[in-house]
């Protein structure tokens, strides 16, 4: 398992979501908006305002996220709680964008400022959660078919320890446990579960063996 390359892998997918959106919503003011302002067509042209766009707009992003928390548990993403929290943090940035670089643009009447917010808003938000689904899909694959595991650790050694081992292991989609072994609770002549996890050693010292195994 390798978080630095997985949150590696985010971040590159929003920046990437973050410079198409804004390519395509720069394409479609000019294309769209300049022409029925001009009354001709007007040529795209890739100036100094766009790559200034296309390279402060994704750090924008890339800010935001950062502060919201978004690169923390990248392995641990419910798909459909990132929809949501995609969502509104689309709405908010996409809002903050609006105020702060399009109030102003000419505009043929108030509808244009509508339809480029909602434009800005889909670009973004449709772009940054199809990659996000992407990624999480893949991981998800990837624990159900048991190559990435989250370092897990045992506590109790009976029967009842066994059982509840047994049937995670055995689920036909893994749940993303990786046992290193377990602690005993109480002293016995044998543990049943020493058949299956190494002994670790006993409940007094957990936390040792948390930070030592790197236990989540």
């Amino acid at each position: 398992m390798n978080r630095p390359l997985q949150t590696f892998k985010y971040i590159l997918f929003d920046l990437l979501a973050a410079a198409v959106a804004w390519s395509c919503f720069f394409y479609y003011r000019k294309v769209v908006v300049e022409s029925q302002i001009f009354g001709v067509k007007v040529m795209v042209n890739m100036d100094e305002r766009f790559i200034q766009g296309l390279i402060l707009i994704p750090l924008f992003w890339f800010i935001i996220y950062t502060v919201l928390g978004n690169y923390r548990k990248v392995y641990r993403k419910s798909r459909l709680k990132e929809f949501f929290q995609t969502f509104v943090t689309s709405l908010g940035g996409v809002t903050a964008l609006f105020f702060a670089l399009i109030l102003d643009d000419e505009i043929v009447n108030h509808t244009t400022y509508y339809q480029s917010f909602a434009v800005l808003f889909g670009l973004h938000f449709g772009a940054t959660f199809m990659l996000r689904f992407l990624l999480s899909s893949i991981t998800a694959h990837q624990i159900h078919a048991r190559k990435i595991g989250f370092p897990t650790l045992m506590v109790g050694s009976n029967a009842k320890a066994v059982e509840l081992y047994l049937d995670l292991e055995n689920q036909r989609q893994a749940s993303g446990n990786l046992f290193k072994g377990f602690v005993r609770v109480k002293e016995r002549e044998n543990y049943p579960l020493k058949e299956h996890l190494s002994y670790l050693g006993t409940q007094d010292s957990l936390v040792e063996l948390i930070d030592q195994h790197k236990i989540e």
